[in-house]
C-alpha cells in the first residue's frame, strides 16, 4: 500500500491520535502473533514460547455495557481470560473488531469532494 507495511500504518494511526497506546499495543501483539504463524517455517500452535510470551501481553478481562440508541435494549459483552493463550487471542480479536465497528459509526458520512477540474469526455 502507499504507507508500506501493516507495521507503519499502525504506528501512523496511533500518532493521528486515532486509538489509544492501550489499543496500539494489541493491535500491535496481534500483528507479530499473526506474523509468527504466517512467516516462520517451523511449526506452531499457542504453546510456543514466542506466541506464548505475546499472549500473555494482551490477556485481560473486560465488561462492556452497550445501549441500542433506536431501541434502548442494553446488552453487556464479557470478555474473559480461561488461562489459554488461544482465548487471550481471541479476545484481543474480539475487542479490536468491537471497537473499529463503534468508532466507525462515530465517523461523520462525507460527501465526496467536488472535482477540481471540469472534464468533459466525448
Amino acid at each position: 500500500g502507499p504507507m508500506g507495511a501493516f507495521s507503519v500504518r499502525i504506528k501512523m494511526a496511533y500518532l493521528l491520535g486515532i486509538y489509544s497506546s492501550q489499543v496500539f499495543k494489541i493491535i500491535d501483539a496481534v500483528k507479530e502473533i499473526r506474523n509468527e504463524f504466517a512467516h516462520k517455517a517451523r511449526p506452531r500452535d499457542f504453546n510456543s514460547q514466542r506466541i506464548k510470551s505475546l499472549c500473555e501481553n494482551i490477556s485481560f478481562s473486560c465488561t462492556i455495557n452497550l445501549n441500542n440508541k433506536k431501541t434502548g435494549q442494553a446488552f453487556t459483552i464479557s470478555l474473559q481470560p480461561d488461562g489459554t493463550n488461544r482465548t487471550a487471542f481471541l479476545n484481543a480479536i474480539q475487542l479490536l473488531l468491537l471497537i473499529l465497528d463503534l468508532e466507525t459509526k462515530q465517523l461523520p458520512l462525507r460527501k465526496p469532494a467536488e472535482p477540481v477540474f471540469d472534464i468533459e469526455i466525448k
